[in-house]
């Protein structure tokens, strides 16, 4: 499984190969969402994907991951969410 092998490597041209692989697969869920529910589940795996950086003291990967889920969330009107993302960066 993809979240077992990201916790495993210490690599980081593997870890980053294995983030994008967990991307895609959670594109296959995040497509079938429909209204609002997308951008959301847009918005989250940004988000889980910059936890995974950070869990591996990757920090520079981890604010460019949660500046581009500021973006996204500002981007879509999602404003209590791009200032909660705005905080957690700002602490970080």
């Amino acid at each position: 499984e993809i979240r077992q092998l990201i916790k495993q490597t210490e690599n980081i041209d593997e870890l980053k190969r294995l983030v994008t692989d967990y991307q895609l697969n959670a594109h296959e869920i995040i497509n079938e969402k429909t209204g609002q529910d997308f951008p959301r589940a847009q918005i989250g795996l940004i988000v889980a994907s910059a936890g995974i950086y950070h869990s591996k003291g990757l920090l520079d990967d981890f604010r460019e991951g949660l500046q581009d889920a500021v973006t996204y969330a500002a981007n879509i009107g999602e404003i209590e969410t791009a200032n909660k993302l705005r905080s957690v960066l700002a602490s970080n």
